[in-house]
């Protein structure tokens, strides 16, 4: 108490509670990335590449 006072003691539990759901935030991102990127390509494998059509341009007269 001497070191850190009366007020240490209420924002060093906030900080550390802070810190920790931060971490596990950031955790479960990483875990949620990690699940998606292996569906990705399988999912790219899967669909025919689009198909390009070329259309030519019709011309027009103005009168």
């Amino acid at each position: 108490v001497k070191t850190m006072g009366f007020l240490g003691l209420f924002i060093g539990p906030v900080l550390m509670a802070l810190l920790v759901a931060i971490w596990r935030e950031w955790l479960r991102e990483v875990e949620l990335a990690d699940e998606l990127a292996p569906a990705a390509p399988a999912e790219l494998e899967a669909a025919p590449p689009p198909q390009i059509e070329i259309v030519a341009e019709k011309k027009s007269q103005a009168g």
